[in-house]
């Protein structure tokens, strides 16, 4: 039940104000005022008092036999009843500091100054989820579906014309041995032709060595995938320019000893020497040209694991 006594000194000290910082003089006092919390936690001195007259809701000190001014709410909390309703900090005035608004006709939410936390109390940007066992963010749909759809969606937008090249980027990040927290790897969506219509893309992912950044790998438009290449020219593209250390461009590890290490698929034909398959059959002089090394590593102890050279030959 509301503190019938508290009321009556609401309603006693609010009769007496006047014209704070230029407001709308109050000329009768709230009919159906009720004390909302006479202690809210942290804020001893002041109680929610709510308006029934037009949904205004101020917080408000409490000091008997005392007119207010400005001064008295430079810390008072108001929800401003007009659309969008906006929390306040301040005074009831376009010149508050602007929390939290909510706008009805659209059920939205926004928040215009700072940075919002949540699980931490200092937040460093704009959105700052914290969590210190459990994930931070998931995201699981009401209902089964086969479908793909969009569960997590980064965007970037200019008032001007973005530019070929333009993306969005996820870092991740992770402290050091001295606790300064460091991004060590990104994944960059590139939109390299921003032409509407058009808006062709690409994905590529970079690491850390030695505390710089280095594109890895890239799926580029066409779908062809770049391994320390940018543009690749082929669906895969390995290049090992710039490697130190002396390594295979690919290692093939075939765990079943009863398969190949690769598998080609393609199609002969009759007479035809300019196939990616030719039939024995169909050639009449097979020239050596060249050769080209391999290394062989036998787990099985058959063969002398060492370098060899594979043949290779011109047709006619």
């Amino acid at each position: 039940m509301p503190n019938e006594a508290l009321i009556s000194q609401i309603e006693n000290i609010l009769s007496q104000v006047v014209d704070i910082g230029g407001q709308q003089e109050i000329t009768s006092i709230v009919t159906n005022l009720e004390v909302v919390d006479a202690s809210p936690t942290g804020l001893t001195g002041f109680i929610t008092v709510k308006d029934d007259r037009d949904g205004d809701t101020i917080l408000a000190k409490t000091v008997p036999g005392l007119e207010y001014t400005a001064a008295d709410f430079v810390n008072v909390l108001f929800i401003n009843g007009t659309e969008p309703i906006a929390f306040q900090q301040g005074s009831n005035s376009s010149s508050s500091n602007s929390l939290w608004s909510v706008q009805p006709s659209t059920n939205n939410i926004f928040y215009t100054n700072g940075d919002v936390g949540v699980g931490i109390n200092a937040p460093t940007v704009r959105l700052h989820v914290f969590d210190s066992a459990a994930p931070v963010i998931i995201q699981r749909e009401s209902a089964n579906t086969s479908a793909v759809q969009q569960t997590l969606v980064l965007s970037r937008s200019t008032t001007g014309t973005m530019a070929d090249g333009a993306g969005s980027r996820i870092g991740f990040q992770c402290a050091d041995d001295a606790g300064t927290l460091t991004t060590i790897v990104h994944i960059d969506s590139i939109a390299d032709d921003v032409s509407a219509g058009v808006m062709d893309s690409s994905l590529r992912f970079r690491t850390k060595s030695n505390n710089t950044f280095a594109n890895q790998m890239i799926i580029d438009p066409s779908g062809n995938v770049g391994i320390k290449e940018q543009t690749p020219l082929a669906q895969l593209h390995i290049d090992q320019t710039g490697m130190a250390d002396a390594e295979p461009v690919l290692l093939l590890d075939q765990a079943d000893a009863d398969e190949p290490f690769v598998k080609y698929i393609g199609e002969a034909a009759a007479a035809t020497l300019t196939r990616s398959i030719v039939a024995e059959a169909d050639v009449t002089t097979a020239t050596r040209a060249g050769f080209v090394m391999i290394e062989i590593e036998d787990i099985g102890n058959q063969v002398t694991d060492q370098d060899y050279f594979v043949a290779f030959y011109t047709l006619a």
